[in-house]
C-alpha cells in the first residue's frame, strides 16, 4: 500500500464529515503521512494552527480536508484536525486523531531564483539572483519547486514578463 493510499483509509476511518466544526492542533510538513498537500508553516494557514480558530469542513478530498475559515478555504491532513462539534450538534468526546504508519519522509532543500537576461542577437548581459538562497523541506526537488513557485509566484512572473529566463534552483541542502 503506497503512503497516499494509507492516508485515504486513515481519513476514511477518522470520522470527520463535511459540515463539521473542526481546530488544526498541530502544524505539519508537506506531504506528511501521504496527505500531498503543502505544509502549514506558510502565511495565512500558520496562523489557524494550534490556537481557538475553528473551521468548518468544506469538502473531503484524498488529498486532505478543505476547511472554510472566515470565508478562505484551507486544506489540512485529517490526523492534525480534532473534532469540535459534528454537523448534527453532537460534541465528540476529546480524543486525538492519531497519524497512520506511513514512513513518508521529506529532505531539506536549498533553493534560490537566478534570472538571465539576453540581448536579441542572444549575447547574455545579465544574471542575479532574484529570491536568495532559503531552505525548505519537502518530498523531492520537483515538489520544492512547486513550493518555490507558490511562494514566490509575482517575483518569477515579473522577471518572465521582463523577458528574463529564470531558473528555479533546488539542491539537497547542504551546509556552507
Amino acid at each position: 500500500m503506497t503512503d497516499q493510499e494509507k492516508y485515504v483509509a486513515g481519513q476514511k476511518e477518522c470520522g470527520i464529515e463535511v459540515g463539521d466544526e473542526v481546530r488544526a492542533t498541530r502544524h505539519f510538513v508537506e506531504d506528511e503521512g501521504g496527505s500531498n498537500l503543502f505544509g502549514s508553516d506558510m502565511g495565512a494557514k500558520a496562523e489557524l494552527v494550534g490556537g481557538k480558530a475553528t473551521g468548518t469542513v468544506a469538502h473531503i478530498f484524498n488529498s486532505g480536508i478543505q476547511i472554510k475559515w472566515d470565508g478562505d478555504y484551507w486544506e489540512f491532513p485529517y490526523f492534525v484536525l480534532e473534532i469540535v462539534k459534528k454537523a448534527n450538534g453532537n460534541v465528540p468526546d476529546a480524543k486525538p486523531i492519531t497519524k497512520g504508519d506511513s514512513k513518508m519522509t521529506n529532505t531539506k532543500y536549498d533553493c534560490e531564483v537566478q534570472v538571465e537576461t539576453k540581448r536579441t542577437d542572444g549575447k547574455v548581459v545579465a544574471n542575479e539572483t532574484i529570491v536568495p538562497r532559503y531552505e525548505l523541506f519537502a518530498s523531492s526537488p520537483e515538489k520544492a519547486e512547486q513550493r518555490v513557485r507558490m511562494e514566490h509566484g509575482p517575483t518569477i512572473i515579473k522577471a518572465e514578463d521582463a523577458g528574463a529566463e529564470v531558473a528555479i534552483i533546488c539542491k539537497p541542502f547542504c551546509r556552507k
